[in-house]
């Protein structure tokens, strides 16, 4: 049977910690190829590390699935636009 998601590029915003991670693993699994678009700030906000984003893309193609990681405060239009362009 064909994962439901094969062939879709799916952008998972918040996606390198928590439920954020979970959704873009979960989707990878059904065959998407995934965005993970996180700013990897730190729990009070401080201190924005572009590893994490990058550790949660190279989880999912550990585990056999397409994924890169952007790191970028999609609250900027900039950031935004380059998440966007990264997934086409």
């Amino acid at each position: 049977m064909a994962a439901v998601l094969e062939g879709k590029v799916i952008i998972v915003t918040g996606a390198g910690r928590g439920v954020g991670r979970g959704i873009a693993g979960g989707c990878a699994a059904q065959g998407a190829n995934i965005v993970i678009a996180d700013y990897g700030l730190a729990m009070d906000g401080s201190q924005p590390d572009p590893a994490v984003a990058e550790a949660a893309a190279e989880e999912i193609r550990n585990a056999g699935g397409a994924a890169i990681g952007v790191a970028g405060n999609v609250a900027r239009k900039e950031a935004a636009e380059g998440i966007i362009e990264a997934a086409l």
